[in-house]
């Protein structure tokens, strides 16, 4: 159940990220105690709006089946409607994997194989499985894990949550089949097998990208692939 209006007061202090269609801003919730959040705004574009609504219904859906958020995934604390935009606002976490490697990068390969040991990958590994099972449970596909999604909640404790629900498929409905392949995935990921469903044959979890976190800076591979759209 969302707030009432009256407690949906938001102070911006800047910028977390910006895409193609929306804009993720850094601010606190003043309305509960100055709660740090991720202020998610969308494009005024009718199929951003469809976008922005369908990740707010699977976020509900994943409050609903998981209300004390033990599954490793970000949790959406409110929406609404300001201004003619879309907003999404999400718990604020650490530095995303990818930024946290890139960082320790520039401290000498030292550092980074200080925190990402296979300790740190293996627990990596299992709280990303095991969000990606919950999600299946609930027919829910994520279609773009990788280390930009998957944000550090606590360094030291090696706690991390899977982010960015805005490309997910529901198996229970219609939608367009895609396959994309990023520059640090496995190149033999580009031809996935025929008899896998269209939402298993988009991205899935990056074990390249994992492996790539432990032995050296991710490869680019000589081409790009990705697959043509078309209505299931």
């Amino acid at each position: 159940m969302p707030p009432p209006l009256r407690t949906r007061s938001y102070k911006i202090d800047g910028i977390l990220g910006s895409g193609s269609f929306a804009t993720v801003f850094r601010a606190v919730h003043e309305g509960a105690q100055n709660r740090p959040v991720a202020l998610k705004c969308l494009k005024n574009a009718k199929e951003t709006m469809d976008a922005g609504l369908g990740e707010a219904r699977v976020q509900s859906l994943i409050r609903l089946h998981d209300p004390l958020g033990r599954r490793h995934i970000v949790r959406l604390l409110d929406c609404f409607y300001y201004r003619e935009h879309l907003f999404l606002v999400y718990e604020r976490l650490n530095a995303s994997v990818l930024a946290h490697y890139m960082h320790l990068e520039t401290l000498g390969p030292c550092a980074r194989a200080e925190y990402w040991h296979a300790g740190s990958i293996g627990a990596l590994s299992i709280q990303m499985l095991d969000a990606l099972a919950f999600l299946a449970y609930l027919g829910i596909t994520h279609c773009d894990v990788k280390t930009a999604n998957i944000c550090i909640v606590n360094a030291e404790r090696r706690i991390f949550k899977l982010i960015d629900f805005g490309s997910v498929v529901l198996t229970h409905d219609a939608h367009m089949s895609y396959l994309q392949v990023s520059a640090t995935e496995c190149p033999a990921s580009a031809h996935p097998p025929d008899h896998l469903p269209s939402a298993s044959r988009s991205p899935r979890l990056g074990c390249p990208h994992v492996f790539d976190t432990h032995h050296g800076a991710p490869r680019p591979l000589p081409c790009r692939a990705s697959g043509t759209a078309r209505p299931r």
